[in-house]
């Protein structure tokens, strides 16, 4: 059979490109309809986003309006980032009351004398600007004497301070130490001054888990070890009871020879346990020079022993002080046919680099109607005095005198004001060995 295609070729050719464009049509109907749900969507999304934002606002303000309206505000605000700066602002707190320990040494007292009638602190620039008035009560009765043997000793006034550590050099709390009497007098020993550790309180030895189970704690051994070790003067003899014993402490019992020591749990005021096992140990802030340079602490690689203080002022093996002003050295020296070691110390911390600053004196007259010199003056004290990472502040004056931070009497640094010379009282305005010269 045959067929006969009637259809010209042009006609095919219309009929293909219909076809394709109806597909055309088809595809972007499809993707009109896809692309208005996906715009209806969208819509959807940011039209409930809009109405929770709003919704959000709301909320915002109502908090902000009650916070705002908050009266103690202030008082809870904290700053971004804060706690993890604790540590950089602890270290920057400053301690205000350690003015009075340096007011204690600096200040002559007795016979001729120095008061203050009006003491104003600049932490920020470390600076003590007060009126005075200094009084001679000795022969030559000559009160500029007196201020000049003032301003002399303040600039030869120097400072320590440091850390208390035990026998492997790691730091000691100082709630854990006691430096001073109830009367303010520190503890001195033969010219040695020396501090009190309480390491029987809880959280007094760095060595000593208190947290652990009461076997773990501390063993018999350890005990009668400390007891043993260089340098380290025991509160007691014999084997009678610690003569000093922490407020805390259900019993303080223990002996000095092999006997078995006893040990007893006790309770401080937060109701943590601490060991009453361990009595109160002397450290000394002085070293004890040739005792611990004679004596071996631990072990060489080469044999014997190595000392407790080597000549170049190192210190092992014993609880001591590390001052970060003192520095200590030890040279051979001959007495006779004996050789000995002659120690020196060196401090390099100067309570006041600049001396004192005398702005303005004139005479005047006490509450009690004596004579005296009256004086405006300015000391700028050194940085590390008053910050509080320092710990164990002493003020060490020229004739001597100590005085730590943890106890000052200011009873007598204070007086009323002197008043001016009168324009009548020829027997004030006309003294002339208060005469200051230029000032």
């Amino acid at each position: 059979m045959y067929e006969i295609n009637l259809v010209p070729d042009i006609k095919l050719q219309m009929i293909k490109m219909q076809k394709i464009r109806n597909l055309v049509f088809f595809i972007c109907i499809v993707v009109a309809a896809a692309a208005a749900g996906v715009v209806l969507i969208l819509s959807m999304i940011v039209g409930g986003q809009n109405l929770a934002m709003s919704g959000q606002d709301r909320r915002l303000r109502d908090m902000s309006a009650k916070v705002l309206g908050y009266e103690g505000l202030n008082e809870f605000l904290t700053i971004q980032d804060q706690l993890s700066k604790l540590a950089r602002i602890s270290d920057g707190r400053k301690m205000l009351s350690r003015t009075f320990s340096i007011l204690n040494v600096m200040l002559p007292q007795g016979a001729d004398s120095v008061t203050l009638s009006e003491l104003n602190i600049n932490l920020d620039t470390n600076t003590l600007i007060f009126d005075g008035q200094a009084d001679a009560g000795e022969d030559p009765l000559i009160d500029y004497r007196v201020l000049e043997a003032f301003k002399k000793g303040v600039a030869l006034t120097k400072f320590d301070y440091g850390r208390y550590v035990d026998a492997n050099g790691t730091a000691i709390p100082t709630r854990c130490i006691e430096e001073s009497t109830e009367a303010g007098e520190i503890y001195n020993e033969n010219g040695n001054i020396y501090a009190i550790w309480k390491r029987g309180e809880y959280g007094c030895d760095p060595q000593r888990d208190d947290n652990a189970a009461e076997e773990n704690r501390y063993s018999v051994e350890d005990v009668m070890g400390v007891l043993d070790t260089s340098g380290v003067t025991d509160m007691s003899s014999g084997t009678a009871s610690n003569n000093l014993t922490t407020d805390n402490s259900t019993t303080n019992s223990f002996a000095t020879s092999n006997s078995e020591v006893e040990v007893v749990e006790t309770t401080t005021e937060e109701g943590q346990r601490g060991d009453a096992s361990v009595p109160d140990e002397i450290i000394y802030r002085t070293p004890l020079f040739n005792e611990w340079h004679e004596n071996g602490g631990k072990s060489t690689s080469e044999g014997g022993y190595a000392p407790n203080m080597t000549l170049s002022g190192e210190i092992s093996g014993v609880p001591h002080f590390d001052s970060s002003c003192f520095k200590y050295t030890g040279a051979d020296a001959y007495n006779g046919n004996q050789t000995v070691v002659k120690w020196s110390a060196e401090n390099t911390c100067i309570l006041a680099p600049n001396g004192v600053d005398i702005r303005e004196s004139s005479n005047g007259k006490d509450n009690s109607g004596n004579l005296v010199l009256r004086f405006n003056a300015t000391i700028e004290l050194a940085e590390e005095l008053f910050f509080f990472k320092n710990k164990h502040v002493m003020a060490i004056g020229p004739a001597g005198q100590n005085v730590t931070d943890s106890y000052v009497q200011i009873e007598g640094m204070f007086d009323e004001r002197a008043q001016d010379c009168a324009a009548e009282d020829d027997s004030c305005s006309a003294n002339v060995q208060n005469m200051t010269g230029g000032n």
